[in-house]
């Protein structure tokens, strides 16, 4: 999208007939305006069929209340004069919900099909029953990090159309390899939270006592207070690292899930009885955020300036 389109709102959009929706996947990016799981800025859609990717749609828009914090402008460039004319999520969804109904892909998915199913709640819509695969756990990798192993061009990172197309190409790419390479012939790629502990699995898993002791004297922010969890590998900080980080900023850091578990961190490969207990506490109502280990880094260092 050109300069000019993101400033005052305007959308890339190509209409397909009912008949002329079916992709072989749809790649997703959307760019929040708050830590709220209703606050989309930006959202972006590449298809992919028969090898192609095409732009599907691409637009601003304006979150509630058109607030947009500034540590989230900080990172996408979206600020409040550019969505005040932007339309509103009902108004998008109405463009691009027929899309929704092929695999969708996105890097970090649960963050991003999260922040469409809250926003589609805020407004009382119906959110359909997405199926999705994530670019993020398939590689391991952050996306600019993935894009830049496989020689792919990422322009403009944090703009929404910009990650959609990198993320649809990375996962023909992820794809592609898989076939080739059954996961019983890959070599196991050891995780850094593995490295870290001198190929002791277990031991890396375990957090210090003293970690699980939560900080109360801190100044408010998103983490302070809420029971959370680890779970899988983590790629870019040992597990003690990262609970270290989180505990800082007052977070219960927790060892097991429970109804009363707030936010839960992913790495790779989370154990598939911790994947089944979170679906089930989500079914029967209980709030968890769900946060991959990207958006854990950034809310981390957003919250400590």
């Amino acid at each position: 999208m050109g300069r000019l389109a993101r400033i005052f709102g305007l959308e890339k959009s190509i209409r397909h007939n009912v008949s002329d929706i079916k992709f072989d996947f749809v790649a997703v990016d959307v760019e929040t305006a708050t830590g709220s799981i209703n606050s989309i800025c930006q959202i972006a859609l590449v298809g992919s069929r028969n090898g192609e990717l095409e732009e599907l749609f691409s637009s601003l828009v304006q979150p509630p209340n058109n607030e947009i914090w500034e540590s989230n402008s900080a990172i996408h460039g979206i600020y409040p004069d550019q969505t005040l004319k932007a339309p509103s999520f009902p108004v998008v969804w109405d463009q691009i919900s027929q899309y929704f109904s092929n695999l969708v892909v996105a890097h970090n998915a649960s963050f991003d099909i999260s922040r469409i199913v809250g926003t589609l709640e805020h407004y009382g819509m119906q959110s359909p029953n997405i199926n999705y695969e994530c670019t993020y756990q398939l590689s391991g990798k952050k996306l600019k990090d993935a894009c830049s192993e496989f020689g792919l061009e990422l322009k403009n990172h944090h703009e929404a159309l910009a990650d959609a197309m990198a993320c649809a190409e990375l996962y023909a790419i992820l794809k592609e390899k898989n076939k080739k390479h059954r996961v019983n012939q890959m070599p196991v790629l050891k995780s850094n939270e593995e490295k870290s502990s001198g190929g002791n699995y277990f031991a890396s898993k375990k957090i210090d006592s003293e970690l699980l002791k939560p900080i109360t004297d801190v100044k408010d922010n998103y983490f302070k207070g809420k029971r959370l969890v680890f779970t899988g590998d983590l790629q870019e900080l040992s597990r003690t690292e990262a609970a270290e980080a989180v505990r800082e900023l007052g977070a219960d850091i927790n060892t097991s899930i429970s109804k009363k578990t707030e936010v839960i961190v992913l790495g790779r490969n989370p154990g598939p009885s911790k994947m089944d207990k979170i679906k089930n506490l989500i079914e029967a109502g209980v709030s968890i955020r769900l946060i991959e280990e990207p958006e854990f880094l950034e809310l981390i260092n957003a919250e400590k300036g």
